[in-house]
């Protein structure tokens, strides 16, 4: 991203875990030195050893991974919105008034099929893909269905709702929001994808964006207690899960942040208007509104430059 500082990682902190825990793990970003340091080296060779022989020492290192990525995506998704011009209007939930409700009565607005089985879409994530069935049926089992109808909030950015979800049916958008009542799009999460995991480290963290129905679907809902909940293969496959979601959140927010970096650059680097072709500009602009570029000058919402004013006055003159 063009030398856009992220964060720092401090003393104690993990990084690099992308590459360590899985085999796909591509670098979204550069690491560099600030100074002399010394660093504790993990493998992925090390790390399944740990996995098979060491469970407690690897479920320790998995469970520090997953709360350093949580707050990780915090600060990275503050940033974002520092930069996003909001290309959206910022969700809110809207009460039904009472002859609508009876409308959703007689013609419900949600979706028209059953609800997919969650052992086949979870099935799909890479972390679940060897799975024993016992263990995803246990997983499975800590999940209840939910029916969504398109534009129905899931959570708005700031609530506190203690939950994670499953797409099994239709999409999510993730909108984060910007400032005032503008809001910018971040992605559409798909079926078999999972989002809101924030929700499940902290019994009092805060969304860090609104989460939208595009279209009407089903999800699965897994709260902290359940998630906590599991032990043994189960529990150690379904935090590999989680952390595998925040690296797959953290890299799309990343490519985000970078569109909008260089964007920003993009405009700092495009040079003023000379004068001449602010004068064009304005009398071309006042001859269509049938004044002069005086009256233009003075009406203008802008701060021109003073020289460049008593430049282009002078020349009128």
């Amino acid at each position: 991203m063009e030398g856009q500082h992220l964060s720092t990682v401090r003393r104690g902190e993990v990084f690099g875990e992308a590459g360590a825990f899985f085999s796909e793990g591509r670098r979204t970003a550069d690491l560099v030195s600030d100074g002399d340091c010394k660093v504790v080296l993990f493998t992925r060779a090390a790390l399944e050893q740990m996995r098979k022989n060491h469970e407690q020492v690897y479920d320790a290192i998995l469970q520090d991974c997953v709360r350093l990525l949580s707050d990780r995506i915090r600060s990275t998704t503050t940033a974002l919105a520092k930069l996003a011009p909001g290309g959206v209007e910022r969700p809110v939930r809207q009460e039904r008034g009472g002859l609508a409700r009876m409308w959703r009565t007689l013609v419900p607005g949600g979706p028209s099929t059953r609800c997919p089985r969650l052992v086949p879409l979870l099935r799909r994530r890479p972390t679940m893909r060897g799975v024993s069935e016992s263990a995803l049926r246990t997983i499975a089992g800590q999940f209840q269905e939910r029916a969504v109808e398109q534009g129905e909030v899931i959570c708005l950015e700031g609530e506190t709702v203690n939950a994670a979800w499953v797409v099994a049916q239709g999409g999510i958008d993730i909108i984060r929001n910007v400032g005032g009542e503008r809001a910018e799009y971040l992605a559409t999460i798909p079926v078999g994808d999972l989002f809101g995991h924030n929700g499940l480290q902290s019994s009092n963290s805060t969304r860090t964006a609104s989460c939208v129905a595009s279209k009407p679907g089903w999800l699965y809902e897994i709260n902290p207690a359940a998630s906590r909940a599991l032990d043994g293969e189960a529990w150690r496959v379904w935090n590999e899960t989680l952390l595998h979601s925040f690296i797959e959140q953290i890299r799309r927010s990343n490519q985000a942040l970078g569109n909008f970096v260089v964007g920003t650059r993009e405009i700092e680097r495009r040079a003023p208007a000379t004068s001449e072709e602010l004068e064009s500009i304005l009398n071309a602009r006042s001859a269509l509104a049938g004044g002069s570029l005086e009256d233009e000058l003075a009406q203008m919402e802008f701060v021109v430059d003073d020289a460049a004013r008593r430049e282009a006055h002078g020349r009128k003159r």
